[in-house]
């Protein structure tokens, strides 16, 4: 398992994306989530709850992105709130 995972991130190093990087975000409407990036390092995911999960730097652990779940259903309640008042 340990050589595939060095095999791996050695792909990865190797196909790195061309250009230079500028952090960004993107919201995918049919996951209803939204995903941001701040670093342009080889990650790995951590899921932090059923809502977040955290990207991680594969070299340093660093946080190098996260992504929302649900955003749309939150922004929808919200603004049914904001009618409330």
């Amino acid at each position: 398992m340990a050589d595939q995972s060095a095999e791996l991130i050695a792909h990865i190093k190797a196909h790195a994306p061309a250009g230079d990087f500028r952090p960004c975000s993107y919201y995918g409407p049919e996951e209803d989530a939204l995903t941001f990036y701040f670093r342009n390092d080889p990650d790995y995911a951590k899921r932090i709850d059923s809502r977040v999960t955290i990207y991680l730097s594969m070299d340093d652990h660093e946080l190098v992105g996260c992504q929302l779940k649900g955003l749309g259903r939150v922004l929808r309640e919200l603004g049914e709130l904001d009618r409330l008042t």
